[in-house]
C-alpha cells in the first residue's frame, strides 16, 4: 500500500472513531434507569445519571429536557429551583444548542441554571444571551446594573459566551458591585464574551457599566475596546486604569506563587 493511500486509510479510522465516540446525544433507559447519553472527540461516550423517578421520567419536546414528578433535568443535570408542574422551554433557538431558555412560574433558566431576579411573566429575549423583564436587563444568568429595560440596546454584539462559578474571578473583572450575586457551581455566571450595549444613561460592557464613558460620544471599536472624545477604554475600565489593575493582579498572582514555592519546601 503506497503512502498516500495509508494515509486516507488512517485518516479514515480516525473520523469514524471520533463519530462513534460523539455518538447521539440524549436520554436512554439502561438497566431500568435513565440517563443522559453523550459523547465527545475528547472524552468518548460518557452517561450522566439524573437520578430520576423511573414511573414518572418523561423526556420533554426538546430533548435536553427532561422531567420527573419532582425534578427537571437539563442534559442530565438538575435545573435547581424548577417547578416541573409548570415548566415550558422558550422557542429562541440558539445556534446549533437548540433552546437554552426555559421558564417555570417563578424562574427563568438559561442552559439549566436560573437567571438571578428574572420574573418569568414579562421576561423575553432580545438576543441570546441578553434578555428583558419589565423590571430590568439581563446578560445571560447576570442582571445588566443599572440597565433600563424600557431604553436598552445592543450596539455591537459578538458570538462569544462565557461561563464562570468562580465568583473572585467575576467580580475582578466585572467589578465589586456584582458581590451581591451567589457565583458558585451550582449557579455559574453565564454571560456575552464581549457585546457592548446602551440605554438612555449608560454604555455597559457584558454585564457592566462603562465607568466614566462620556454618553454622547462613547463608540465601541472591537469586541474589548471602546473609545470617546477623552479616552481609550478597555472592557469596562478606562484604558490605563485597567492596564493598572492588570499589572496589580500580576504582582498578586506572583506573590502567590511564591509563597507556595515556600510552602512546598
Amino acid at each position: 500500500m503506497n503512502q498516500s493511500r495509508r494515509c486516507l486509510v488512517f485518516v479514515g479510522i480516525v473520523a469514524l472513531v471520533v463519530l462513534n465516540g460523539c455518538g447521539k446525544h440524549g436520554y436512554s433507559k439502561i438497566n431500568g434507569k435513565w440517563v443522559w447519553v453523550a459523547g465527545n472527540a475528547a472524552v468518548g461516550r460518557y452517561e450522566v445519571d439524573p437520578n430520576a423517578d423511573t414511573k414518572s421520567f418523561v423526556v420533554l419536546e426538546d430533548p435536553q429536557y427532561a422531567k420527573d414528578s419532582s425534578h427537571v433535568f437539563f442534559k442530565g443535570g438538575l435545573i435547581r429551583n424548577a417547578d416541573p408542574t409548570s415548566f415550558v422551554v422558550l422557542p429562541v433557538v440558539v445556534g446549533q444548542s437548540r433552546r437554552l431558555f426555559a421558564k417555570d412560574r417563578y424562574h427563568v433558566f438559561l442552559n439549566g441554571f436560573e437567571i438571578f431576579g428574572a420574573a418569568p411573566d414579562s421576561y423575553e429575549v432580545i438576543k441570546p444571551p441578553f434578555g428583558r423583564d419589565k423590571r430590568q436587563v439581563y446578560c445571560g444568568t447576570i442582571p445588566v446594573l443599572e440597565a433600563d429595560p424600557a431604553t436598552f440596546q445592543l450596539t455591537r454584539t459578538t458570538s462569544r459566551w462565557t461561563t464562570t462559578s468562580n465568583k473572585e474571578f467575576f467580580i475582578e473583572f466585572h467589578g465589586s458591585a456584582f458581590n451581591i450575586f451567589d457565583i458558585s457551581e451550582t449557579h455559574p455566571a453565564i454571560t456575552s464574551g464581549g457585546t457592548w450595549s446602551k440605554d438612555a444613561t449608560h454604555h455597559f460592557f457584558d454585564a457592566a457599566i462603562v465607568e466614566g464613558a462620556d454618553y454622547d460620544t462613547f463608540q465601541p471599536i472591537d469586541d474589548w475596546y471602546g473609545r470617546d472624545k477623552d479616552h481609550d477604554y478597555h472592557t469596562r475600565l478606562r484604558k490605563e486604569e485597567f492596564d493598572r489593575q492588570s499589572i496589580l493582579r500580576g504582582e498578586a498572582a506572583k506573590a502567590r506563587g511564591e509563597a507556595l514555592k515556600q510552602d512546598a519546601k
